[in-house]
């Protein structure tokens, strides 16, 4: 078996970018707190990252399992978030939805609004696009 070529890699670099369909922006957090005036509860400070805006939310590991104290079944699931190569993000940073073409319908439940923080980008071999495992951040 031949190895990938570089054609090979940018053109599924290029596939994968017509597989994320929600749009999203990104932000960082400054280290920078500010305290809430009405409130007196400090806040964190972020700054946007520029990124092309394109993203998709894929939930791995589904299954579901009974908890030992009653019969309610759980689901069970991590986010990925996927981003274009060269989006300039990083582990802490916040990525929020904006629009999401199949909100509400199975199986993508993911909301424009939801917010994921990301934890640890996939390392991997002729990459075509950045996923990022993430915790979704409830409000």
């Amino acid at each position: 078996m031949q190895p990938y070529s570089t054609a090979d890699v940018l053109e599924g670099q290029k596939l994968a970018e017509t597989t994320m369909r929600e749009t999203c922006v990104a932000n960082r957090p400054t280290g920078v707190t500010q305290t809430d005036p009405a409130t007196g509860q400090d806040t964190t400070v972020f700054e946007p990252v520029e990124i092309k805006g394109k993203c998709r939310v894929k939930l791995v590991g589904i299954g579901s399992r009974k908890e030992d104290a009653g019969e309610h079944a759980y689901l069970i699931a991590r986010p990925v978030i996927v981003l274009p190569l060269g989006d300039p993000v990083r582990s802490g940073d916040l990525i929020t939805i904006t629009t999401s073409p199949e909100a509400g319908l199975p199986p993508s439940p993911i909301d424009a609004g939801a917010v994921f923080k990301l934890t640890d980008p996939e390392q991997a071999t002729f990459v075509t696009a950045q996923r990022w495992a993430a915790e979704e951040l409830i409000a």
